[in-house]
């Protein structure tokens, strides 16, 4: 039986081994610095079925995404709905309406970046709107608000109180959306996560546990 390719290793201070499996379909291994080879293909192999698995699965993602270019009724998600999108040319620029996302036909020879640019924009409007209205009831101060294409971190506040957040957001519902919003107003009065931390949040939203666990979905 082959071996396993493992296209990078990378060491570091952590205690265990991790496996991940990129979105190009290359396996990453995240080990402790002194961790020897024998240890991680032993593991490799063991975890070999999982892999073949995730591998698969990455490599039929990016088929699909080959075979369906942007194009009339081609499903997005926004605020934690699917909309079919609408290629029209009497539109100057990217919209919402009830049942459509409205997309310029003007925008195909680039289509990836305008919806990009498109998202980040509504996330911006978005966010700001939200983080203002518990800013005013709650009587939080931060120093500011910036919009990011992360993609492995939500939200962040930083030791300045400016909060951070990915673009990604404007895809989830509206009430995950809240719950990330008033996690990092959270931090700027409490920097860490105690106990203290999570009262506030639960004093604002009840229900926070349901929201953070439908962001973990995600």
């Amino acid at each position: 039986m082959m071996k396993i390719p493992i296209s990078q290793i990378l060491r570091s201070r952590r205690r265990t081994i991790a496996l991940v499996i990129t979105r190009d379909a290359r396996l990453v291994v995240r080990a402790p610095v002194h961790t020897t080879i024998t240890e991680i293909e032993a593991l490799v192999e063991q975890k070999r079925n999982w892999i073949a698995k995730k591998l698969t699965q990455v490599q039929h993602k990016q088929t699909i995404h080959r075979m369906n270019p942007f194009r009339d009724g081609e499903l997005f998600r926004y605020k934690g709905k699917q909309y079919p999108l609408m290629i029209t040319s009497g539109e100057q620029s990217i919209r919402l309406n009830d049942h459509h996302i409205l997309f310029p036909e003007r925008y195909l020879a680039h289509p990836e970046r305008a919806m990009t640019y498109w998202y980040a924009h509504e996330a911006l409007r978005t966010l700001a709107d939200r983080v203002q209205y518990y800013t005013n009831t709650h009587g939080f101060r931060h120093t500011g608000i910036t919009v990011t294409g992360a993609r492995t971190r939500w939200g962040s506040c930083s030791p300045a109180d400016r909060l951070c957040f990915s673009w990604r957001l404007i895809l989830l519902p509206e009430s995950v959306i809240d719950y990330v919003v008033v996690h990092e107003l959270c931090h700027t009065v409490e920097k860490n996560h105690s106990a203290r931390f999570w009262n506030r949040v639960g004093a604002i939203l009840p229900d926070y546990k349901e929201r953070k666990a439908l962001l973990k979905e995600y």
